[in-house]
């Protein structure tokens, strides 16, 4: 077993790279970090309802709103409609991911972290596919491995010609309705949430090993390819990633490093 380090990038807050390469009989490499896996939480979701109990005043989600101003919801109110689009959301999706189209907003992260929640997973795809007529053969593609048992859009006018083009299309939700084909308003959703379920009593936490969300590939050299991760590899991804912000020893120190993971993961995908 060899062991190789890399260039430097440690003035980015990454730890110093190192991975140890192990020869195998097949003619490959077998990768492996010499990291040892910092404490976290079994899943993101976890991580989410932890925060919302030790820090439900505290800024989650920020946005400009057209009209000027802004919207923010803080961890007890991201917690509380996240939990209760879940329930809404299962049925619909009947454990097939949600296939997101549309790009970034707090609407957006909403659905996103229900589908995580509900066991459906989440497949945000990139907005250029349904809006440029030269993404429409990825958009396709990506729509056929899928395979969801729903589809969101923030509004339907922009990508009503995208929606149309897909074949054999389940539910969409949006929370405009511009074009007139949406199944379900995501606004009729939020209003019959309501305060929903406190974290204290919310016991239907996906597993590690079950899906939480499929990324899909630029497809530069030919069609995008969808990589799933699971709950368990999200989690682990991100404590790896807090480690190297903090350095190994800090990570390790924390009483509860769910919180720091789940700040990574929104400023990630943001």
């Amino acid at each position: 077993m060899e062991t190789d380090t890399f260039g430097s990038l440690a003035h980015l807050g990454f730890p110093e790279p190192e991975v140890e390469v192990t020869p195998t009989p097949e003619g490959g490499w077998l990768l492996r970090s010499p990291m040892p896996m910092p404490p976290h939480p079994p899943t993101l979701i976890h991580a989410l309802s932890a925060h919302a109990r030790r820090t439900p005043g505290r800024v989650a989600l920020s946005e400009q709103v057209p009209r000027g101003g802004v919207r923010q919801l803080n961890f007890d109110e991201l917690w509380r409609t996240v939990s209760g689009l879940s329930r809404l959301l299962k049925p619909v999706c009947n454990e097939k991911p949600l296939m997101i189209l549309s790009g970034n907003s707090i609407d957006h992260a909403l659905v996103r972290l229900a589908a995580m929640t509900a066991g459906c997973s989440a497949a945000p795809v990139s907005p250029a596919y349904s809006l440029l007529p030269e993404g429409a053969e990825k958009l396709r593609h990506v729509y056929d491995l899928c395979r969801p048992g729903a589809v969101f859009v923030q509004d339907t006018g922009p990508f009503a010609r995208a929606l149309e083009s897909l074949p054999g299309l389940p539910a969409v939700i949006a929370m405009e309705d511009e074009a007139g084909i949406a199944d379900l308003r995501l606004q009729d959703w939020l209003t019959s949430v309501g305060n929903g379920r406190d974290p204290d009593a919310f016991e239907d936490f996906p597993n590690p090993g079950q899906p939480a969300q499929i990324m899909f590939t630029s497809g530069s050299t030919g069609l995008p390819k969808g990589v799933v991760h699971t709950h368990g590899n999200l989690v682990s991804d991100l404590a790896v990633a807090f480690v190297g912000r903090l350095g190994q020893g800090s990570a390790l120190e924390l009483e509860d490093p769910g919180n720091e993971i789940l700040d990574i993961y929104i400023v990630l995908n943001d």
